[in-house]
């Protein structure tokens, strides 16, 4: 199935000094992406009874993003293919219901194709002060689905982001 992330809703600008965060945010936005992906791919191949819970894994995903910086004209493109996620999901009336949502994209691996950049994106954006350079994480205990056609669903995802070890709260809307 195509899963798209809509934009995020968290007032965060996409140029700028919280760039970087906004490359984390989309990141996140891919873990939930893969996971709900996989998710539905698998019930449907493995035809679960109605209102029966999943278990979703995904290991080796990919999460890729496209950041603006404090230069206009220049982005920062990059991935990891080392994303991993979890949770469960289940059929509903009104599209899939996700449970206990987990995903997980480790710092170190984030490229950008540039080594230098990578060396010093991560050490000056996501190294915390005693030296750690904790995964970037999102956790929810559920999203809310609703149908918009066919079988297309809009997920509105609503969890913590943890980025540097630092958790804040973190919304955005899937279209699966």
């Amino acid at each position: 199935p195509f899963v798209r992330a809509l934009p995020a809703r968290d007032g965060y600008s996409r140029r700028g000094p919280m760039a970087m965060h906004h490359c984390q945010q989309t990141c996140a936005a891919i873990a939930i992406a893969a996971l709900v992906s996989t998710a539905t791919t698998g019930i449907a191949a493995a035809q679960a009874p109605a209102g029966a819970s999943t278990p979703v894994e995904v290991r080796g995903g990919t999460a890729s993003f496209d950041v603006g910086t404090n230069v206009p004209a220049l982005s920062v493109h990059g991935k990891s293919t080392s994303l991993e996620a979890r949770g469960t999901i289940r059929p509903g009336a009104n599209g899939p219901e996700l449970e206990q949502i987990e995903a997980t994209v480790p710092i170190k691996t984030l490229a950008t194709g540039m080594g230098l950049r990578d060396e010093h994106m991560r050490k000056y954006v996501f190294t915390t002060a005693d030296g750690q350079t904790p995964d970037v994480k999102f956790s929810a205990k559920q999203a809310t689905c609703s149908k918009t056609g066919g079988n297309q669903s809009t997920c509105d995802v609503t969890g913590d982001l943890s980025i540097r070890g630092t958790a804040r709260p973190f919304s955005i809307s899937l279209k699966v």
